[in-house]
This record gives C-alpha cells, sequence and structure tokens, in this order.
C-alpha cells in the first residue's frame, strides 16, 4: 500500500477521513490506521556519529501509549502500536506514568491506558535489539495524582530501571553525540528528584495544546505557534527544541485537531526540503510520508 501522492502536487486537500477521496490511498499527512503504510526504521544509521542529538529532526508522538483508545476521542492520540511508531520512524515518545502503589501505569490525564511502564521499555529494547544505530528519545512525564505509594517516582523510576540492562539508557542531565546513544533510550525527565536524564524543562518547548475548537481562528493560532516554534529551532544553536503539533479541548477532540493542524505542517516540510534542523515534533495521528518527510531533513 502506498499513500497519497496528489498532496504534494496540492490537488488533494481530504479532511474528515484518513484515505484521499481521489484515489483511496492512505493519506500522508493523518492517519488513524493500525498501522502505517510506510517504515523507515533505520534512519539515524546514516547519520554521522558526531551529530548533536539537539541537531536532529525527530519525528515523535503525544502520548505515544493512548493506542488502545481507553477514555474515548477524546484521550486517544495515536492509532498506531508503541513498536509501529518506531518502527514508522518515529524516534521521539511522550510518555506519561502515573506514580500509583510504587508502580508506573500509563495514563493519560485521569484514564489508565491499560499498560505499564514496563511494557513501553519492553517495545523499546525490542525495537533497539533489532535496529542498534538507532535511539529513542523518551520524555518521561509524571501524570495526573500519585497514590498509594511509599517511595517517590524518582525511586520507582531507578527501580524499574534495575531490572534492565544499563546500556540501553542514557540517565545523564546532559545532551549527547549520537554515537554516545545508539542502541540507547535517552530519558527526559519530567518528574522530580535527582537527575535520572536530561532535564525535561530545560528544553525550549512550544506546548500549545488547548485547542478550543476546529474553527478557522483557533486552529490558525495552534499553526503560528508551530510554525513560528520551528523557525526558531532552525536558527537556534546549541538549544534543543521540541515542538508539538498536538492540541486538544472537550470542543476539539485530538484527533480534529490533527486532522487540521497535520496538513499544515506536511505542506510545511514540503516547501521546506532540504536539510533543516527542526528539533522534534511531536504530533497526533501522524501520516506515515509526514514522518518521512521530517526524516529527510537531516539530510541534503
Amino acid at each position: 500500500m502506498g499513500v497519497c501522492w496528489s498532496y504534494n502536487f496540492g490537488c488533494c486537500r481530504c479532511f474528515g477521513t484518513t484515505t484521499c477521496c481521489c484515489c483511496g490511498e492512505p493519506r500522508p499527512d493523518f492517519d488513524t490506521g493500525k498501522t502505517p503504510s510506510v517504515r523507515w526504521p533505520d534512519w539515524m544509521s546514516n547519520v554521522a556519529d558526531d551529530t548533536s542529538i539537539a541537531d536532529l529532526s525527530v519525528p515523535g508522538t503525544h502520548n505515544a501509549g493512548t493506542f488502545e483508545g481507553y477514555g474515548g476521542d477524546i484521550t486517544q492520540c495515536q492509532s498506531w502500536h508503541l513498536y509501529d511508531q518506531l518502527e514508522a520512524g518515529v524516534h521521539y515518545l511522550d510518555i506519561r506514568c502515573r506514580h500509583y502503589k510504587d508502580g508506573l501505569p500509563i495514563h493519560h490525564g485521569i484514564v489508565y491506558q491499560h499498560a505499564n511502564f514496563h511494557a513501553v521499555l519492553k517495545e523499546c529494547l525490542r525495537f533497539l535489539d533489532k535496529y542498534q544505530r538507532e535511539c529513542i528519545i523518551m520524555r518521561v512525564r509524571e501524570e495526573h495524582t500519585e497514590d498509594e505509594c511509599t517511595r517517590t517516582m524518582n525511586d520507582t523510576f531507578k527501580e524499574f530501571l534495575k531490572e534492565y540492562d544499563e546500556k540501553y539508557f542514557w540517565t545523564v542531565n546532559k545532551v549527547p553525540t549520537l554515537s554516545q546513544v545508539r542502541g540507547k533510550v535517552v530519558f527526559l525527565q519530567d518528574f522530580s528528584g535527582p537527575p535520572v536524564g536530561i532535564w525535561y524543562h530545560a528544553l525550549e518547548i512550544a506546548d500549545q495544546w488547548d485547542v478550543k475548537s476546529t474553527s478557522n481562528k483557533h486552529i490558525n493560532s495552534k499553526w503560528e505557534n508551530v510554525e513560528s516554534h520551528l523557525k526558531e529551532a532552525q536558527a537556534g544553536k546549541d538549544k534543543f527544541y521540541l515542538t508539538y503539533s498536538s492540541g486538544s479541548s472537550v470542543r476539539a477532540h485530538p484527533d480534529e485537531v490533527a486532522d487540521k493542524i497535520n496538513p499544515l505542517l506536511y505542506e510545511f516540510m514540503l516547501a521546506n526540503q532540504g536539510k533543516h534542523r527542526w528539533g522534534m515534533i511531536a504530533m497526533d495521528f501522524q501520516g506515515a510520508d509526514l514522518v518521512y518527510k521530517i526524516i529527510q531533513s537531516n539530510f541534503e
């Protein structure tokens, strides 16, 4: 199965559907299907060893653990399973863990996603064992409220990592080069306590997540935030950039916002082909070719 290439020539714009209204192929920018139509799992293998990971353009997923749809449309942000996200070329994962009973269940807000942090790590390490020249950048955020715990989330996180070979993890609060982290998960720490990764809030982040509706006014405001931050990332040396194209509200669910924002992001990538430094871009319901367009930005 391919993707609809008529998008590349500006002759097709389909909204509210995941397939092209002209040819029936998957849209390149937006996908709510279970598997990506095309995969680029090992693109980092072609990037020079001495490249700082802050100088990469990395496709990412916002609320990466919500692919099963628990909580319904208002909480689901992904449809591809975690391993499929990685194989599609997504190498930034936004993972939300509640600290509950000294465990780390995956949540989106109050909604339990029927998985835990061990399941996330196992899928990541399975991927890294197969593609040993790749790395995965993972935000780990403390989500919802802590309950029935006898220790801090920081201590629980460390206990979880002890069950795996330490070779798989970058837990230093320093931005590495790619050669230092091939075959590793690079943690972005978004919870309190001693360093167990790069401090998330030290990054340059654009996350205008509250999109009140899918009206032109609110979509345009969201897109302006995304576009301006991408342009800043292109010029900003010695900083680590992360841009969220995702957004939602009670009146605009994640898939509805992505349906409008993803085409704008895809058009932006088409208009800025060649090598560019965009940083990490965290998306909802991304299409496979949108992922590829971001990957291509790492190469001439």
